[in-house]
């Protein structure tokens, strides 16, 4: 007589949903440490001309998105051929090394080459995203989602800070081995206590490829998510570099960078305001609704902002812009992870984070040439116009309870993981 198998224990997803959002914050802490202070660092190791300082930190800030964009359907699929925890645990480390590793550089050269490849195998919060929608009930993502997005967004915010006090005390070198040193604590963390039930799937004798897996991963509303997410932050981050050449225009010179930092501010705690609004929003009128009007609203708000005779309206603007800005990010992610396959989730993820970098990347070229042929306030009325096909997605094309049908059903049968 056998033994029948006794079920396994549910996933602990309240507790994975903490160790993910906290290990997440000091990730982005850590990453905050570098960013901001590398225009400073090549300074310091010996490049004293301004015009090539800005260069340098161009190319390296472009080195990053474009290595990441490229890599990330890559290590979506590998996530989901080995497991998503042993990913997020990757991305958190080499992200670490990284940070720490640009301490080490005396060379510009070298510091492009590791940012670049720090870019090319980190990913935190793609990897992170993935492994809440497989082990979270789907009833309760669009939550998880949202607190790992407050998450990032204050580590983000917090950790320049942190790091300009860290510089003052101990010296930037230290300063970046401090910041790889918290992010290495992170991928520990997630390591001792995200638990995951990952079944491997069966080896096949021919493996598509990347790109046919991130078109598998994307038949059906999934594209369309990703073309949403795509417009939307190419019309959200190609308005950031003209932001400051507006402030100019409008308040004068001398307080510009501060000025406009304290804009971003406004739009960066607006917006956590609105992911943390999201779930509640999402529960009361629904997915179309919620995404449908934080379109709108996003797209309206530029209109103002190319209206602005001043820089308190432009301010006042771009913070209600950032509440409706915020809305939208956990609502996509969250519909990407039910609507995903369940074997292709990561890839599905990785995918929309290459859309994602590419319409950040297109975004201030395609506006700043309109503000360089035509004017400053009129690519502040083409990035309004540049959401209509957003809304137009989402009313005609985004088949939500198609979504929210096929998850349900993936769940009553257990494969959401």
């Amino acid at each position: 007589m056998t033994a029948e198998r006794s079920e396994p224990p549910p996933i602990p997803w309240r507790r994975n949903v903490w160790v993910l959002t906290v290990s997440g914050f000091v990730t982005f802490v850590g990453i905050g440490f570098m960013y901001p202070l590398i225009p400073l660092y090549l300074q310091e190791i010996g490049i004293r001309d301004a015009q090539d300082v800005r260069l340098w930190a161009g190319a390296i800030g472009t080195g990053q998105g474009i290595s990441f964009a490229l890599s990330a359907p890559l290590w979506g699929m590998l996530a989901d051929r080995v497991g998503r925890k042993p990913m997020v645990v990757r991305a958190m480390v080499v992200s670490g090394f990284g940070v720490a590793s640009v301490a080490l550089m005396q060379d510009p050269w070298l510091i492009l080459l590791v940012v670049t490849l720090r870019g090319s195998s980190a990913a935190p919060g793609t990897t992170a995203n993935a492994l809440l929608s497989a082990t979270v009930p789907g009833s309760q993502l669009t939550r998880a989602i949202s607190a790992m997005q407050v998450a990032q967004v204050v580590g983000m915010s917090g950790g320049p800070m942190l790091g300009g006090v860290l510089v003052g005390l101990v010296g930037m070198r230290v300063t970046f081995l401090i910041g790889g040193a918290i992010s290495l604590l992170a991928g520990l963390l997630v390591l001792m206590f995200v638990v995951e039930r990952f079944e491997r799937p069966e080896r096949s004798a021919a493996r598509p490829s990347v790109f046919q897996n991130a078109a598998a991963a994307l038949k059906g509303p999934l594209m369309v998510l990703v073309a949403l997410q795509g417009l939307l932050w190419m019309v959200g981050h190609g308005t950031i570099p003209i932001m400051t050449l507006h402030v100019q225009d409008l308040g004068g010179t001398e307080s510009a960078a501060l000025t406009t930092g304290i804009i971003q501010g406004l739009f960066s705690a607006a917006a956590v305001l609105g992911i943390v609004a999201t779930s509640r929003l999402i529960d009361r009128f629904g997915f179309r609704a919620v995404l449908l009007w934080a379109s709108v609203g996003f797209g309206a708000m530029f209109i103002p902002q190319g209206l602005a005779t001043n820089v308190v309206a432009l301010g006042m603007a771009r913070m209600v812009q950032g509440v409706f800005f915020g809305l939208i990010g956990p609502a996509v992610q969250s519909l990407v992870g039910l609507a995903a396959p369940p074997d292709r989730r990561a890839t599905a993820y990785g995918t929309l984070a290459t859309f994602s970098g590419g319409g950040g990347a297109l975004g201030p070229m395609s506006l700043g040439a309109v503000a360089a042929v035509v004017s400053l306030p009129a690519s502040f009325f083409v990035a309004a116009l540049l959401v209509v096909p957003v809304v137009v997605l989402v009313l005609t094309k985004l088949d939500i309870s198609k979504i929210l049908r096929s998850a349900e059903a993936a769940e009553a049968t257990g494969h959401r993981s």
